[in-house]
């Protein structure tokens, strides 16, 4: 699976469900699942992108040559435009440029920037481990350091000032700190900041980043106010840790700048109702729908199996015309081709049938459909028919489409009509054939015409 559409899944899984988050559940439920909310988004950004569900698949499903995934392709032959003698454009500095590398580069150079970051807020805290003196108590590692003001919770460790630990201040900081730890705040920030070193151009991992932070901290000042400390002893402390450096991004630190907001929600001391944590159950059917459109693929089985009626009807049976003789206009044949606008050779992969818009097109063979594709671009409204284990044809550029993939039709049936979708200058059928894999020309499939 490419890279590129791995982290389009996690960036698109993460903005679509933080905005749902902040709609359904945010303010509206308790922190413990405000915070459980949270984490499973960052699941689902995580593993959405990995994970393919194959469908349920027709065993007449065949592989489908890369051949028709041509994006590029147009139907340049059929435009009215003159071979006339003019130059070939030249390039503009403009044109030269190559956007998609230049868009991989400064990607590229985000997340080494931030990687490089990351690794180094990380060698600081290992660092203050291994350079200060650690106090074990109970369960908890403290990390004494000198910097004044300063407490956080990372991993077990609780990095603590080494005055805030010999002051008055130290029971309620440390009691703090510690039900970060016992709550594994650290498993959220951690992957949160890894994820911010991947999307760092997305605005909505920093807004992610900022909610889950806010949890964090309210869900630990609720834990705290409840064990039954002085309300307002407590909310002087915060206020007074208010304006402390925090050397380590991703750990959890008493001296948060969300102080006005922790007073408040301490005043406050605002309930929920039990039904609220049943909230939660809304990012359900919003993941289900993320689910649907990013892991659902069609399995490709490695060979088509043609049931044996289906391969004696066409054992022995040739081709008929794809539009009958007389309802078009000319054919433009298969082989190399003067594109009439730049004036440059390229091989026609095909035959076009020049017909008036909605006529009809038939089924050249008996035949599965193994693919029907509604399209803009490229070949347009397209379909492909599996003739036999190594033969398939290509109908492109149609208007309507009137058979269903797995569908067998059978020779002369109406498939569809001529149409002008897609990459394509005026109505016509685009028809192709391909063998062992290989586009053939398909004059050499069809009767005279």
């Amino acid at each position: 699976m490419s890279l590129i559409r791995c982290l389009g899944i996690s960036v698109c899984t993460l903005s679509l469900l933080i905005v749902w988050y902040r709609l359904t559940i945010h303010s509206k439920t308790s922190f413990g699942t405000q915070r459980n909310a949270l984490c499973l988004i960052l699941f689902a950004s995580f593993f959405l992108p990995f994970l393919q569900i194959e469908g349920h698949s027709n065993p007449l499903t065949a592989t489908i040559s890369n051949y028709w995934e041509t994006s590029s392709f147009m139907d340049h032959w059929v435009g009215t435009v003159p071979l006339l003698e003019e130059k070939q454009p030249k390039e503009s500095f403009y044109t030269t440029i190559n956007y998609q590398n230049g868009l991989l580069l400064l990607y590229g150079l985000g997340v080494l920037v931030l990687g490089v970051r990351f690794l180094l807020q990380l060698g600081h805290f290992c660092f203050l481990v291994l350079f200060n003196p650690i106090i074990r108590q109970n369960k908890y590692q403290y990390v004494l350091v000198k910097q004044p003001n300063y407490a956080a919770a990372f991993m077990h460790y609780i990095i603590i000032s080494k005055h805030i630990w010999e002051s008055e201040d130290k029971l309620l900081i440390t009691q703090h700190e510690c039900k970060h730890v016992d709550l594994w705040h650290r498993t959220d920030r951690f992957l949160t900041e890894i994820l911010c070193v991947f999307q760092w151009f997305n605005p909505f991992i920093y807004w992610f980043r900022k909610e889950l932070i806010a949890v964090h901290e309210f869900q630990v000042d609720q834990a705290v106010v409840a064990s039954g400390i002085d309300r307002i002893q407590y909310q002087q402390l915060i206020a007074q840790y208010a304006t402390s450096s925090n050397p380590i991004q991703f750990g959890n630190h008493f001296s948060h700048s969300l102080t006005l907001n922790r007073i408040k929600m301490i005043a406050q001391n605002k309930s929920f109702h039990l039904f609220s944590t049943y909230r939660i159950l809304l990012l359900i059917p919003a993941i289900g729908i993320l689910v649907s459109l990013f892991a659902f693929q069609t399995p490709i089985l490695p060979k088509a199996t043609m049931p044996s009626s289906l391969a004696l009807a066409t054992e022995n049976k040739a081709f008929i015309l794809p539009i009958k003789k007389g309802a078009f206009q000319k054919t433009v044949g298969y082989g190399m081709r003067i594109q009439p606008i730049y004036k440059v050779k390229k091989l026609h992969t095909g035959v076009d049938f020049i017909a008036p818009l909605g006529t009809p097109i038939l089924a050249v063979q008996n035949a599965t459909v193994i693919r029907v594709q509604q399209s803009d671009k490229g070949y347009g409204n397209n379909v492909i028919l599996q003739i036999d284990e190594k033969t398939q044809v290509m109908y492109a550029h149609m208007d309507l489409i009137k058979v269903e993939i797995n569908q067998q039709i059978t020779q002369g049936s109406v498939i569809g009509t001529v149409g002008n979708t897609g990459l394509s200058t005026k109505p016509h059928l685009h028809f192709e054939v391909v063998e062992d894999g290989k586009k053939l020309d398909p004059k050499g499939f069809l009767p005279s015409y």
